[in-house]
């Protein structure tokens, strides 16, 4: 009999198949030579968080700070764990190929997309208001995509710690879809979590959700702003792998139903999604179409 990690991979591998874009991943390997070796607490270990340690970059830390002090990344919830560390992995695949985002999904491997110059506070034009936040109250958009002045957000950006001058930022739209990356496999944790131990009541499902919306408006950015890019079999490899994070997110909401990690939030952005008439909300209904294929676009968007 298969091993349930088995099954899994082969399940997922199917998804992606349906739709006969199959992302190019590559194996990553379990970590052996750890710089951070803490062990995860029992009330928090469950499959794809285990999953995700093993993986974990060789110069995790395992570090964050809370009101100015370090303290051990264990102490956060489940899917936050999960989530840090995801991006701790995309971090280091960066450093596999110069000029290639990373990006590593939990019993599957890892996949690398070429740098794109079209930049994140770019797919703000290309995502309606009403898709602005879970609530459309700005949120996480503000957060992460465009500020309410219309900026650059600092998220992603990094300072001189003595000095807090500017030194750089991950500004390509890739960068949100690192953040995307992040928040599905972080929600599956919390939702393991929650089936294992009772009820979380995290805000778990809103992210893969909404950020799936963030990372549509990157491809029809860099088809506007990097023409190139957009032309190019680069591109291809970027729509087979929105593929499939977007099918990995759907599942995890439909798995999510009656859950206490907030599903009816995203149900409702999604409904606006799919519904409403405004011109950009239409646009990117339209791209979905043309670009992904109508029977794609009805099976897994509803639209």
């Amino acid at each position: 009999m298969a091993s349930k990690t088995t099954s899994l991979l082969i399940a997922l591998l199917f998804a992606a198949c349906a739709s006969n874009r199959l992302p190019n991943f590559f194996p990553y390997p379990v970590t052996e030579a750890a710089q951070w070796n803490e062990p995860i607490p029992a009330n928090k270990s469950v499959p794809v968080l285990e999953e995700i340690y093993a993986h974990r970059s060789p110069l995790e830390d395992g570090i964050v700070y809370v009101n100015g002090k370090k303290v051990s990344k264990l102490l956060e919830p489940t899917g936050t764990i999960a989530h840090e560390l995801i991006h701790g992995i995309n971090s280091y695949l960066r450093g596999y190929k110069k000029g290639h985002s990373g990006f590593y999904v939990p019993y599957v491997g890892a996949a690398q997309l070429k740098d794109t110059r079209a930049k994140r506070n770019q797919l703000a034009a290309f995502i309606p208001k009403e898709l602005r936040g879970i609530d459309g109250n700005g949120g996480r958009f503000h957060q992460y995509v465009q500020t309410a002045a219309g900026t650059e957000p600092d998220a992603g950006t990094y300072f001189d710690p003595s000095s807090g001058q500017k030194l750089w930022g991950q500004t390509d739209v890739f960068y949100i879809w690192d953040e995307w990356n992040a928040y599905i496999y972080g929600g599956r944790a919390d939702l393991e979590a929650e089936q294992k131990f009772g009820p979380e009541h995290w805000d778990s499902m809103t992210g893969p959700v909404e950020f799936m919306i963030y990372s549509l408006a990157g491809l029809m950015a860099i088809q506007q702003y990097d023409q190139t890019y957009g032309q190019s079999s680069d591109f291809e490899d970027a729509k087979a792998l929105f593929i499939f994070l977007a099918e990995d997110t759907v599942n995890l909401l439909s798995d999510g139903q009656g859950s206490s990690l907030f599903p009816e939030k995203s149900n409702l952005y999604l409904k606006r999604f799919r519904e409403s008439q405004s011109r950009e909300a239409q646009a990117m209904r339209s791209f979905v179409k043309t670009q992904l294929g109508e029977d794609w676009a009805k099976k897994y968007l509803g639209i």
